[in-house]
């Protein structure tokens, strides 16, 4: 969001921009995350293990908080469709604690979504509940981002449905 919508301004200006080594690195990075995606959004998810695990090794490498956070939640979402779910945690656990360290709520907030997600998947609705309104916290604080806030309801609706909670669930 712009500036003059966040409520931290603090919160806004805290990710920091790559420096030098990491900006010559992340051209590369984007191409290898950009194939990640393509091979998850095809559903060829042998490949998109492959890829997502070494775009993860990369962002690593390069020690980029944001991107680091982002090729674990490609790891993670790519983990989940394949049936993985306890790596698919470990993965946005990651995503989310990257996330964290470098102060990009908008990360942390797709964070804590796919954990919603993943536990959402397991029935876990107390703990869905819970990653969502992390998510919601987390854009409320930076001024929100109108896509993810949706995204965000739309899974908090699932899971009051699957807590019998039908009434919540069409607030959402």
């Amino acid at each position: 969001p712009a500036a003059s919508q966040c409520s931290d301004l603090a919160a806004f200006a805290r990710v920091a921009p790559p420096n030098a080594a990491q900006s010559a690195q992340l051209g590369d990075f984007e191409v290898a995350i950009a194939r990640a995606k393509t091979a998850l959004i095809s559903e060829r998810l042998s490949s998109a293990r492959e890829r997502a695990a070494a775009v993860a090794k990369v962002a690593a490498a390069m020690g980029y908080g944001p991107a680091i956070s982002r090729a674990e939640r490609i790891r993670a979402e790519t983990l989940w469709r394949s049936g993985q779910l306890n790596a698919a945690t470990d993965a946005g656990l990651r995503s989310l604690w990257a996330a964290q360290s470098a102060g990009d709520d908008r990360a942390i907030a797709r964070a804590w979504l796919l954990l919603a997600i993943v536990d959402g998947s397991r029935a876990k609705y107390l703990s869905s509940e819970r990653a969502c309104r992390h998510a919601l916290a987390t854009l409320a604080r930076s001024g929100g981002d109108e896509l993810l806030v949706a995204n965000v309801r739309n899974t908090l609706g699932i899971v009051y449905t699957g807590l019998g909670r039908y009434a919540a669930a069409e607030r959402e």
